[in-house]
């Protein structure tokens, strides 16, 4: 046994084991997440694949709960090679982790927390690492809610990173313990807000003058019910958001704008989701054009048109509710 918490552990894999790894790795609702539909296991594969593990430098193992098997968790030794070809520095001792669930019973109930979390600390506490990575498809949403709810943290984006049910998907690379260089939120003050601040601000105003950004940022973010927030990545800047805070842990979305070379990579989207995490808000709503209306909806906000607000200008708002399809709970 490599560890128990609570009704939650983990053993090495056995050749025992095969016959159970083939029938999840053959249901589509599993392989959705791991190896991909197209790529399903028989038995055959599943000796030819998880026998050759320990070869390759990767610990395979079998995960419980509750006394039985649920699901399976692998960690390996990063190289020195590997870890610079992510940036990672190559004096640190870096363990790489992948898991899945395999019984959907158990999804959506906290395990796969626990699961990443238990295995990222035996990790550092047992063999010794400084830190933990894995590399989720960057469309799996609810898996980086999980992972970021145990520790974890974005680190790097990584295009085209993964072959995937026949497309290359891109990832991004997650850290356990987060440090310096993980995707975070800064407060800016707006009164030393610098000039990529306001260039990246400028993208999210109507008419984007020196004069006009100036005085959003000395008349609208001096209220002490407004705030002003930044995105590094790295420890650059990468986007730019501000709230106005209302009653009752709700606020309105003011402004929002990622950097023009980090756009379509899914920061804006991660962007929303930390302001709503870290202000710990239970409502937000912004209002929006037709362009940007669907970005909002793939934040699960709802949209309603607000009709021509202005002359030949259909304006929408936005809401998002914890009660609705936005939460994570």
């Amino acid at each position: 046994m490599l560890f128990e918490n609570g009704p939650l552990g983990a053993r090495r894999i056995q050749p025992h084991d095969y016959p159970l790894l083939s029938k999840w790795l053959s249901d589509p609702r599993v392989l959705r997440f791991y190896e991909g539909r197209d790529n399903p296991h028989d038995l055959e594969k599943v000796k030819q694949v998880f026998g050759s593990k320990d070869d390759r430098g990767v610990t395979g193992c079998i995960l419980h709960c509750d006394g039985k098997e649920i699901g399976y968790v692998q960690f390996y030794l990063l190289s020195d090679a590997k870890k610079s070809d992510l940036g990672l520095d190559p004096t640190k001792v870096v363990y790489g982790m992948d898991q899945f669930i395999g019984e959907p019973d158990y999804w959506n109930r906290g395990v796969g927390t626990t699961l990443v979390k238990s295995m990222a600390d035996y990790l550092r506490n047992k063999l010794g690492a400084d830190h933990v990575i894995m590399d989720p498809q960057a469309w799996n949403t609810r898996a980086m809610r999980s992972y970021e709810k145990a520790g974890f943290r974005k680190f790097r984006w990584l295009p085209k990173h993964e072959l995937h049910e026949g497309e290359w998907r891109d990832c991004w690379l997650m850290m356990y313990p987060a440090d310096e260089g993980c995707v975070r939120l800064v407060q800016i003050d707006p009164a030393e807000a610098g000039a990529d601040a306001k260039e990246i601000l400028s993208a999210a105003i109507f008419n984007p003058t020196a004069e006009r950004i100036d005085d959003i940022l000395s008349q609208v973010y001096s209220s002490p019910d407004t705030c002003l927030f930044g995105f590094l990545l790295d420890g650059a800047l990468v986007g730019v958001a501000g709230i106005r805070r209302m009653e009752n842990s709700t606020a309105e979305l003011l402004h929002i704008a990622i950097k023009q070379s980090e756009r379509h990579k899914g920061f804006g989207r991660e962007f929303v989701r930390t302001v709503i995490h870290s202000e710990k808000l239970t409502e937000l709503h912004a209002e929006t054009d037709r362009e940007s209306a669907g970005f909002y909806r793939r934040c699960d906000f709802s949209v309603e048109s607000l009709g021509e607000k202005y002359p030949g200008v259909e304006r929408f708002v936005c809401r998002w509710s914890q009660e609705g399809p936005g939460s994570d709970e």
